[in-house]
């Protein structure tokens, strides 16, 4: 049966089963141990260090910025303008870094998220997840500030947005110091988005990080899935609009971090999450699971391929992270059930974007296919993918073919026609080029760990994080291909 979506949102998360038990979040600054029935490292685990943001007010680029170096560019007539989306106030000379990019849609009204420096720098309350919205569809942002609770509540950024059929927006993020996830709702009015005070959807586990968010629009059932130690994956599930969340829920090892689920509309229960798996190690590679009762069980887990880390020139944290990025037809077209994943690698060689898909749900994958045109040397990576109205296959990455072997950076985009056979030739969707190696910080990661799109109807959105004017900030556009 074809599924009825009130709206289209961005194409993210996962799981859960209606009937489950609920438990309330914790009072703010309590720590509950019973809370996190599965809290702490695995058996045999080691912790590891967040993957969130931390302060690091004494990082000093590989290189010097130099205004005007990088010029403007003509681009292609379906390409609109590089909106920025958050204010670049400061709090003193601290507090420049707006970066890794989140956001959804309601209508003409947008919200956006990102890492925000400012929550380390400013008098506190100030949140280190700063958000913005646009009232007009993108061409124009407003800086929203703090979300409630300050710091605490929103201690190391990781921003994840999604929005209900009934126009009710949901931010998540890291809080307490990598201890538990913050969820708001919030609410469009007249003067912009009201936000709930935070709820804590999970709550114990050192190294709880990596959030991200769906919601179920044909239930109503909000879904968030998290990492710790970057080796155990979970879910938690609220079905009162946030207000409270069921115990976790583990997925099957091996973890990862960096997960990514789906909802399959077209088959009531089913929910994909896929991850990378052996981050920070020789053995990284991207698993998937699916579950057929909104994962209170899950089917047996599937390598989908192996990823080779590499070096991102200008990054402070050297490798960025190959996190999947997923999308699932579910148009009606003749690849409806069609199963993409996105992600980046180096086992061809040279850090390269890559797409693979399954038609069998999940258990047979065909051999990853290179995205950009590009055969300059230069890197590509964190590519971001979803599906338009038609079954169109649209793709944005980050893109160092100008200049190969060097922290100069574009974001490129292209769309295939075919189900992830072939691609068209690529469009650079950056108006002013950044280079990474020149871009001051005061927080680490510098330019964040993902960057976000989405589709609606034949128009293609996407939110990136851009040193243009010396410091990270969070740009938006729109492409428009007509119907």
């Amino acid at each position: 049966m074809k599924p009825t979506f009130g709206l289209i949102v961005i194409a993210l998360l996962v799981v859960g089963s209606p009937g489950s038990k609920k438990t309330q979040s914790p009072p703010p600054g309590e720590f509950l141990e019973t809370l996190e029935l599965a809290g702490g490292p695995e058996v045999g685990e080691e912790p590891s260090d967040g993957d969130g943001i931390e302060p690091a007010p004494d990082y000093v680029p590989p290189e010097v910025f130099i205004p005007g170096e990088q010029k403007e560019v003509a681009l292609e007539g379906v390409v609109g303008p590089n909106t920025l989306v958050n204010s670049r106030e400061l709090c003193g000379s601290s507090g420049y870094v707006q970066s890794e990019t989140m956001f959804a849609v309601y209508g003409d009204t947008i919200v956006a998220a990102f890492n925000d420096s400012r929550g380390f720098f400013c008098p506190q309350p100030r949140s280190t997840l700063g958000w913005a919205y646009s009232f007009d569809g993108g061409q124009s942002f407003v800086d929203g500030g703090t979300l409630p609770g300050g710091r605490t509540l929103w201690s190391n950024g990781d921003p994840w947005v999604v929005v209900d059929i009934d126009g009710n927006f949901y931010v998540g993020g890291i809080s307490f110091n990598f201890l538990g996830m913050s969820v708001s709702r919030g609410t469009i009015t007249e003067d912009g988005i009201a936000w709930s005070d935070p709820v804590q959807a999970t709550y114990g586990a050192s190294n709880t990080d990596k959030d991200a968010m769906v919601v179920d629009l044909d239930r109503g059932i909000l879904y968030l899935v998290y990492d710790v130690n970057a080796q155990s994956v979970r879910l938690v599930r609220s079905t009162d609009q946030g207000a409270t969340w069921t115990s976790p829920n583990l997925l099957p090892l091996p973890g990862g971090v960096g997960a990514f689920p789906v909802i399959d509309y077209y088959n009531a229960g089913r929910i994909y999450v896929s991850w990378l798996a052996g981050f920070g190690t020789g053995n990284q590679r991207i698993m998937i699971t699916s579950s057929d009762d909104f994962g209170d069980t899950f089917n047996p887990i599937v390598q989908i391929s192996q990823v080779c880390p590499f070096t991102v020139a200008g990054f402070s944290r050297g490798q960025v992270p190959a996190f999947p990025s997923m999308a699932l037809d579910q148009t009606g077209g003749p690849f409806t059930g069609r199963l993409y994943v996105a992600f980046h690698s180096a086992c061809d060689g040279v850090g390269n974007a890559y797409l693979t898909w399954s038609d069998d749900g999940g258990t047979t994958w065909t051999p990853p296919e290179v995205i950009p045109d590009d055969s300059s040397g230069g890197i590509h990576f964190s590519p971001t993918v979803s599906i338009d109205a038609n079954g169109t296959v649209n793709i944005f990455f980050y893109d160092r073919r100008e200049n190969p072997g060097t922290g100069i950076t574009n974001v490129y985009f292209t769309q295939s026609f075919d189900g992830g056979d072939t691609f068209e030739p690529n469009i650079r969707i950056t108006e002013v080029a950044t280079n990474w190696s020149a871009v001051r910080s005061d927080i680490t990661p510098n330019m964040g760990d993902y960057m976000s799109s989405m589709s609606i109807g034949t128009d293609v959105l996407v939110n990136w994080s851009d040193g243009r004017s010396g410091d990270p900030d969070s740009y938006f556009a729109r492409l428009s291909f007509g119907k």
